[in-house]
């Protein structure tokens, strides 16, 4: 497990990719969090958060809008990780 969230390749600026996960840097508060991140169809979403052992699952049906994992970055940087 703790080799598939490791970094296996450069994927892009704001993400790099192990084995199916990607390692989302996301925006909270005055810092940058690294979270291992699967992503699906429509913004569907797992976020691992090891440091608070936390897993957030975001479900949603955003087939038809544009960036849908943009909505859901927004939910899980506004509403849930304050939260947590």
């Amino acid at each position: 497990m703790r080799r598939s969230i490791g970094a296996q390749a450069r994927a892009r600026d704001d993400a790099d990719y192990g084995y199916l996960w990607w390692l989302m840097k996301i925006p909270s508060g005055d810092s940058t969090l690294t979270l291992p991140t699967m992503a699906g169809t429509g913004g569907n979403a797992v976020f691992l958060l090891p440091a608070r052992r936390a897993v957030v699952v975001i479900t949603t049906s955003n087939y038809n809008e544009r960036q849908p994992h943009q909505l859901t970055l927004k939910l899980l940087t506004h509403d849930l990780l304050p939260a947590l």
